[in-house]
């Protein structure tokens, strides 16, 4: 075939990109055959033989790939499709070539963010996007060069690695041929440091036993936290927001009394100029909330706070979602926004535990541009992960999938109760309805409608997707290895 479409811009109704949460595709690719296709696995081949990621669905006798970006124009791409008819285990073959049109054009560059900032003495690796004609995005194929509008104080690298020498406000120069971009960079300058005295935790009186234990005691040595004069630590006295901060900016060795007038406004003040300097998400800094500076700090405000930290300006809601994907904070029951805990107040010993974590995942605190960061650089949301076993409900589904291979499957649908169903487990092939058929696991129900069943194999995959299949409908879920992932199918 020549002259195939380079690209598929969802507009159909319905759309299937919908499936994939995606806007554009590469031109879709379909392979048929003549009875119901039971399981199968493809590659597309670029001419270099490089393979092609894709998005995948099976719709009965046929196969539908969705290429995850636009392909190149007037090329060559080798598509090899291997696949298993419903109730024969032979397996079958195809293999075709096809050549694509007319590709589409560079307009214009851009960075990772509209606004860049780094600090003195720090480099910050770029990451390039080129927008086209057809209203695509994604990473150029084409070389690209960078310059400064001042190499004294802020240096690029040939491969496009920022340097901060001196602080300042500065542009880099993107250029591939004929397009060209232009991204402003601020340099912050270095910030003074300290090291804070630190507290024996073997003199604390309160910590012994807990399962924050660790967490508190790093955060004494650390010298990021103290004792009170009865010698204890108050684990469940919450934070204020003004606390929670000078324990965020003492986690990165900032001295931050050195900020402070010599009459202060504020016991925090050298903090909260910080936070100003650095365009840092506070709460109080709106209009009329000054006073939430002394009262008590919630999970979600603490996430704006850290996320503004990382070179980022988003507001709120985007901020969790940032800090969950970056693993800069982690969510109360999984890795969810909606499993976040976002109203849910910080103590002094969860404080301990979320910048024990940040601290080693985080290695700098940078701060905002002034520039807001659009909801379109949000990072793609994590493979969702339930820490906490949830409850039963009327239909709910349960998937433990063990670092040594085996999987636990429990569930409850009270609508099946005493039937016997059927469990199918499949290889995940990112975004395929259904890959290589794995095993499949009779079900009895019992008058509840509940089950709890475990696989017969032991899976070297990654990603599992497992299915409870039913008359009335079939109930999809997937768990990565390692961990646990749980669905209710009720709401």
């Amino acid at each position: 075939m020549k002259g195939a479409d380079v690209g598929f811009y969802g507009f159909e109704n319905p759309n299937p990109l919908v499936a994939f949460g995606v806007e554009h595709s590469g031109g879709i690719i379909s392979a048929s055959a003549g009875f119901a296709i039971d399981s199968f696995e493809a590659s597309i081949l670029d001419a270099q033989g490089k393979d092609v990621p894709y998005y995948s669905e099976l719709h009965g006798n046929t196969v539908f790939l969705y290429p995850k970006d636009v392909l190149d124009g007037y090329s060559v791409y080798t598509v090899k499709f291997d696949y298993t008819l419903y109730k024969e285990s032979q397996r079958r073959s195809k293999t075709w070539s096809f050549t694509t049109g007319k590709g589409n054009t560079m307009k214009g560059l851009s960075a990772q963010y509209d606004e860049l900032v780094l600090n003195s003495g720090s480099k910050l690796p770029m990451q390039i996007t080129a927008s086209y004609d057809d209203g695509t995005f994604a990473t150029p194929k084409t070389a690209i060069t960078y310059s400064s509008s001042s190499p004294t104080g802020l240096k690029v690298s040939p491969d496009g690695i920022l340097e901060g020498i001196k602080p300042g406000s500065y542009k880099i120069t993107l250029s591939s041929g004929e397009v060209q971009g232009t991204v402003p960079v601020r340099v912050f300058e270095r910030l003074k440091s300290k090291s804070y005295p630190s507290t024996d935790p073997a003199k604390i009186k309160d910590i012994a036993g807990r399962a924050d234990q660790s967490a508190i005691e790093w955060a004494l040595r650390s010298g990021i936290v103290g004792a009170d004069a009865n010698g204890k630590f108050r684990p469940e006295d919450s934070v204020s927001e003004a606390q929670f901060l000078i324990m965020l900016l003492r986690t990165y060795k900032i001295d931050d009394e050195s900020y402070a007038s010599k009459k202060k406004k504020h016991w925090a003040e050298g903090a909260y100029n910080v936070a100003k300097a650095r365009n840092l998400l506070l709460f109080s800094s709106g209009p009329g909330k000054s006073e939430f500076r002394d009262k008590p700090i919630n999970r979600y405000r603490a996430a704006g706070l850290i996320a503004s930290m990382d070179g980022v300006n988003f507001d709120f809601p985007y901020a969790v979602n940032y800090v969950l994907a970056h693993n800069y904070m982690r969510g109360t029951q999984g890795n969810q926004s909606s499993m976040f805990g976002s109203n849910d107040i910080v103590t002094r010993a969860q404080a301990a535990v979320i910048l024990m974590h940040l601290q080693s995942n985080m290695k700098q605190l940078v701060g905002a541009p002034k520039l807001v960061t659009s909801e379109e650089k949000q990072a793609e949301h994590l493979f969702p992960e339930v820490y906490i076993k949830p409850a039963l409900g009327s239909k709910t589904l349960i998937v433990e999938f063990g670092t040594d291979g085996r999987l636990l499957v429990e569930g409850k649908f009270t609508d099946q109760a005493s039937k016997q169903l059927e469990i199918q487990i499949d290889q995940h092939l990112d975004n395929v309805q259904t890959g290589k058929l794995l095993e499949k696991i009779p079900v009895q129900m019992d008058s509840s409608g509940h089950f709890s069943i475990a696989s017969t194999g032991i899976y070297s995959d990654g990603i599992l997707n497992v299915f409870l299949r039913t008359p009335e409908a079939i109930y999809a879920i997937n768990v990565k290895r390692g961990s646990m992932n749980a669905s209710d199918y009720s709401r």
